[in-house]
């Protein structure tokens, strides 16, 4: 497999991006604090694949 360098330039509107990072930071803080509550964490995960 050959290795080729490619780039990029990604413009895009940002005007919602600071407000939204504070609204996940904020509710990852609730998270981490709700974690440190728990005794076990049981995580499933699944997999499904689409062959149509």
């Amino acid at each position: 497999m050959a290795e080729r360098e490619v780039r990029v330039k990604l413009v895009a509107d940002v005007t919602d991006y600071e407000p939204a990072m504070k609204r996940a930071a904020k509710h990852a803080r609730k998270l981490r604090k709700a974690l440190r509550d728990l005794e076990t964490i049981q995580i499933s995960i699944r997999v499904v694949r689409d062959r149509g």
